[in-house]
C-alpha cells in the first residue's frame, strides 16, 4: 500500500491522528517542564500587598510581603529582594520580619530602598516581611508607583508587584492585611465616645515592634511584641515610640488600662512593662501587676521609680477638650501589648466589654488639626 493510499484509508487517518496527538502532548509536557524553572509551583502562593490602591503625596503606605513555599523539595534555600521605586521612601525602623513558620532565617537587611531576606524553607513554610513607606511630596498626580519583589528558590524564581496610584483625593483601602488600619495619614485619631476611648496598638506603624497573632485571646487583629533585649533599652524611654491621637469632647480625669500578655517563662513580675506618656508629659513605667504569666489581662499599674519602686494605681491623665497624643515606648522584650482603654471619672472593671468594643478612629482629619501644606 502506498503512503498516499494509507493516509486516505480510514485506518491510516486514525493512526495519523494518534501520532499528532502524541506530538502535541509531548510539546505541552516540555513547555510545562521548562516553565516550572522560571515560576516554581511551590512559590506560586507568595504575595506582595499594599494597604491602599491610591494615596496622595506625603501619605503613608503599608506593605506586606509573604514568601510561601507550598510544595517541591523538602527543604529549599529561598531569597526575597523587595525594592521600592523612586517616589516612595522607606520609613526608618518599619521593616520587620513579623512571622516565620517552618522556616529558618539566614539574613535580613535593609539598604536604602531595598529589603532583603534569605533563609531555608520547608514545605508549607512562610516568611512575612512588613514595612511602611511614604509618598514623596513632589510626586505628580496620576503617577503609578510600583513596588517589586523577586523571590528566588533552588527550583527557580518568581516576580511580584504592588502598584499604587498617586492622586489628589485618595479613596479608601482596597486590599488591607489588617482591617483595623483604615489610614495612617497625619491627623487621624480616636474619638472619645460616651467618655471612653478604645485603641488597638496595630493601627500605628510598628517602629521596631513585631506584629503577631501567636497567642490567641487578643482583642483586635493581632498585637505587638518588642523583640529587642532589655539591657539595651532599660531606662531610655526613647525606643520603639508609638503615638496615637485622641480627640476628647468631654474633658476630665481619664484613667488608662492596657490589655497585655506576659510571656515570661516562669515569673509574672518580669517582662511585664512599657513606658507611657500623654502629650509632653514624662514617660512613666507602666506595668501589668496581675502576677500571672502566659495569660491575657487588664491589670494595670504605674510604677513610680523615685518612690521605692512602688506600684500605684493605673495612670490618670487630665485631658482637656481637644486633641491629645498618647505615647508608648518599649521596655520589656516578649511583653505583648494589644489594646488601651481610657475612661473618665469612674472606676471600670468591665474587662469583657472593653475587649469587645470596636475602636473608632475617625475617617477624616481630627477637628482642629491643621495638616501640613504640600506644594506641587
Amino acid at each position: 500500500m502506498t503512503f498516499s493510499r494509507f493516509i486516505n484509508n480510514r485506518y491510516g487517518q486514525l493512526m495519523m491522528l494518534c501520532v499528532a496527538a502524541l506530538a502535541v502532548g509531548a510539546m505541552l509536557l516540555y513547555t510545562q517542564a521548562a516553565g516550572a524553572d522560571s515560576v516554581p509551583r511551590d512559590l506560586s502562593q507568595s504575595t506582595l500587598t499594599v494597604n491602599r490602591a491610591q494615596q496622595g503625596p506625603g501619605g503613608r503606605l503599608s506593605f506586606t510581603l509573604t514568601v510561601m513555599k507550598s510544595s517541591g523539595a523538602a527543604v529549599e534555600s529561598v531569597a526575597a529582594v523587595n525594592t521600592l521605586p523612586v517616589g516612595l521612601t522607606l520609613v526608618p525602623g518599619s521593616a520587620v520580619v513579623s512571622s516565620l513558620v517552618n522556616a529558618d532565617q539566614d539574613a535580613f537587611s535593609v539598604a536604602g530602598q531595598t529589603i532583603t531576606w534569605s533563609g531555608s524553607m520547608f514545605n508549607d513554610g512562610t516568611a512575612v516581611i512588613r514595612y511602611d513607606a511614604t509618598v514623596d511630596a513632589d510626586v505628580a498626580f496620576d503617577t503609578a508607583l510600583t513596588t517589586a519583589a523577586d523571590i528566588t528558590a533552588d527550583s527557580g524564581q518568581t516576580a511580584l508587584s504592588a502598584p499604587v496610584l498617586i492622586v489628589d483625593r485618595p479613596t479608601g483601602p482596597t486590599d488591607i492585611f489588617l482591617p483595623v488600619i483604615t489610614n495612617r495619614l497625619p491627623g487621624l485619631c480616636y474619638q472619645e465616645e460616651n467618655e471612653i476611648v478604645i485603641l488597638d496598638v496595630e493601627t500605628q506603624v510598628p517602629n521596631g515592634w513585631i506584629f503577631t497573632t501567636e497567642e490567641s485571646g487578643y482583642a483586635g487583629q493581632g498585637y505587638y511584641v518588642w523583640p529587642g533585649g532589655e539591657d539595651d533599652i532599660l531606662g531610655r524611654r526613647d525606643v520603639g515610640i508609638l503615638e496615637y491621637m485622641l480627640q476628647i469632647e468631654n474633658p476630665g480625669t481619664y484613667t488608662m488600662r492596657f490589655y497585655t500578655y506576659d510571656d515570661h517563662s516562669h515569673l509574672a513580675t518580669e517582662a511585664n512593662d512599657i513606658y507611657t506618656a500623654m502629650d509632653d508629659g514624662h514617660f512613666e513605667k507602666t506595668v501589668s501587676w496581675s502576677y500571672q504569666y502566659k495569660e491575657w489581662g487588664w491589670a494595670t499599674g504605674r510604677e513610680i521609680e523615685e518612690n521605692g519602686r512602688e506600684v500605684q494605681n493605673p495612670p490618670e491623665f487630665e485631658l482637656s477638650r481637644g486633641i491629645h497624643t498618647f505615647k508608648v515606648a518599649a521596655r520589656s522584650s516578649t511583653f505583648g501589648i494589644d489594646r488601651f482603654a481610657f475612661y473618665k471619672d469612674k472606676p471600670r472593671n468591665d474587662d469583657q466589654a472593653d475587649r469587645e468594643l470596636t475602636p473608632m478612629p475617625t475617617s477624616d482629619l481630627c477637628v482642629g488639626y491643621d495638616p501640613p501644606i504640600v506644594e506641587h
